[in-house]
């Protein structure tokens, strides 16, 4: 009975997977890439704040190459006319494909906590004199990666709500010297 049905169900799955494909393909191979990119920023995670930091550096214009792993964030960028990749970049041999020794900077904007530390831990293992920068919700977290060798780490909870607040306060008149931090 297996031997009948799973040549059919292996080929209902294939067409499964044709029907829900996004269209993924980079618009240069891996290599040719990695060839013509220099001095540029690698950002990992194309959430919210990813977003944001790729609005910002193409407004600075500033080079980079962004990463994501979910397809429908990829599929996002590419309406927005903006080029995002699909690659888990906590792999060394990927690292290498995109040229990270010569980046000018990897900013990680992934919400998983976890892989954030691994890609942090990875790429300074190899790179320990790269700038990595992060942002992530607590600073406890924070902490743990400043330890790691981070150059740059934001913990968004108690920073942005004081940031928020001091805005609030100016705006209401108080000058930014009387506003404690």
């Amino acid at each position: 009975f297996s031997f009948v049905l799973s040549p059919v169900l292996i080929n209902l799955g294939y067409k499964l997977v044709d029907c829900f494909k996004t269209e993924t393909k980079p618009d240069l191979p891996l290599k040719a890439l990695s060839k013509s990119i220099h001095d540029h920023v690698v950002v990992v995670g194309y959430s919210y704040v990813g977003r944001v930091i790729c609005i910002m550096l193409e407004q600075a214009n500033i080079p980079f190459i962004a990463f994501e792993r979910r397809l429908d964030r990829i599929a996002e960028a590419k309406k927005e006319k903006r080029k995002v990749y699909f690659g888990d970049v906590t792999s060394p041999g990927m690292m290498n494909a995109l040229a990270i020794s010569r980046a000018r900077a990897v900013i990680v904007t992934t919400r998983d906590y976890s892989a954030a530390k691994q890609l942090i831990s990875t790429v300074l293992h190899f790179h320990p004199n790269l700038k990595v920068m992060t942002a992530v919700p607590y600073l406890f977290q924070r902490d743990e990666l400043r330890e790691l060798g981070a150059a740059q780490v934001v913990a968004l909870m108690p920073e942005g709500t004081l940031s928020f607040g001091k805005s609030v306060l100016g705006q209401l008149g108080i000058k930014p010297e009387n506003i404690d931090p």
